[in-house]
């Protein structure tokens, strides 16, 4: 097969780049506000040896470089104190947020995660297991992949129930009657969802 035949490749002929014809060119944005500025400059004169710490540049050139930062885990521990009331002796104690029931879990994001990619991303369990001991060195064990996918279904049941009863509301329903004109009989004819 020719090299001209793939469709979508991209040519590297010597240290040029060459995308095919037709390609959809995209590229990463110039940031205005960029998180971190590190500033690079000589602090003594090549030529004579004098400082420039103190001399203002003359100019700046500017590049840029989009990355993410290294991937970790952020353990937040919570305390609830107890505290005893120094006039009258009464102890209170301290609630712990309603998202933090148990003495270890994982977060709302992680578990996010989770469903990001079991659920989106199609990933087996164990494969998204893998996925999160190699990226973030834990290793959720498929009953948790398993109880955060549920737990977001359940978040979702009034939203679901809610969007249905919209959808049977609506005088036109398009969801996939077909392309051919003779099966749009009526403008109400629509598939049950």
């Amino acid at each position: 097969m020719a090299s001209n035949d793939l469709r979508g490749s991209v040519k590297r002929p010597g240290n040029v780049l060459v995308v095919k014809k037709g390609h959809e060119g995209r590229t990463i944005e110039w940031c205005e506000t960029p998180d971190i500025i590190q500033t690079h400059r000589a602090d003594v004169c090549e030529e004579c040896g004098s400082s420039l710490v103190l001399v203002p540049a003359s100019s700046v050139q500017k590049r840029q470089v989009h990355d993410i930062p290294p991937l970790r885990i952020v353990v937040t521990e919570h305390h609830a104190e107890t505290v005893v009331c120094p006039h009258c002796g009464r102890i209170h104690e301290g609630s712990f947020p309603e998202e933090v029931p148990a003495h270890l879990q994982y977060g709302y994001n992680i578990r996010a995660l989770m469903v990001y990619f079991c659920i989106y991303q199609l990933l087996p369990y164990e494969r998204s297991a893998e996925i999160f001991t190699d990226l973030f060195g834990c290793s959720p064990v498929k009953a948790t992949l398993m109880q955060s996918v549920s737990a977001c279904a359940a978040n979702l049941d009034s939203f679901e129930e809610e969007v249905k009863h919209l959808l049977q509301g609506a005088p036109v329903l398009h969801a996939g009657v077909g392309g051919n004109p003779a099966d749009r009989v009526s403008r109400r004819t629509c598939q049950t969802i």
